[in-house]
C-alpha cells in the first residue's frame, strides 16, 4: 500500500490506521498531522472556526457546533528549488 490520504477525526484516523495494519502488516506509515507533504504536495489543515487545533477535522462532532477547516495545497518549496535546464541542444531547438 502506497500513496493513501485519508480525512476525519483524530478517532476515525487511528481507527483506520489500526485497520490497515491488521490488513497490511506494522509497516504501514499513516502520519496523523495537521501539515505534511505527501507526492510532493504540501497539505496544511486550517482552522476556520476559532479553534486552535485543527487536528479533530470533522464537520460535526455528535450533533455539536459545526466545525470548520480549508486545506490549503501548494509546492512553494519544491518550486523554489527548480533550477532552469541548459544544454546547448535547446538553443538550437525550433518552437
Amino acid at each position: 500500500m502506497d500513496d493513501f490520504k485519508a480525512t476525519g477525526s483524530r478517532e476515525f484516523l487511528e481507527w483506520l490506521r489500526d485497520l490497515l495494519k491488521r490488513t497490511f502488516g506494522d509497516n504501514v506509515k499513516m502520519t496523523i498531522e495537521d501539515t505534511f507533504i505527501h507526492t510532493g504536495i504540501r497539505h496544511r489543515v486550517i482552522r476556520t472556526d476559532g479553534e486552535k487545533s485543527p487536528s479533530a477535522s470533522q464537520t460535526r462532532d455528535k450533533g455539536g457546533p459545526s466545525r470548520k477547516f480549508k486545506i490549503l495545497l501548494d509546492q512553494d518549496d519544491y518550486a523554489a528549488a527548480l533550477k532552469p535546464v541548459e544544454h546547448h541542444s535547446l538553443a538550437t531547438t525550433k518552437d
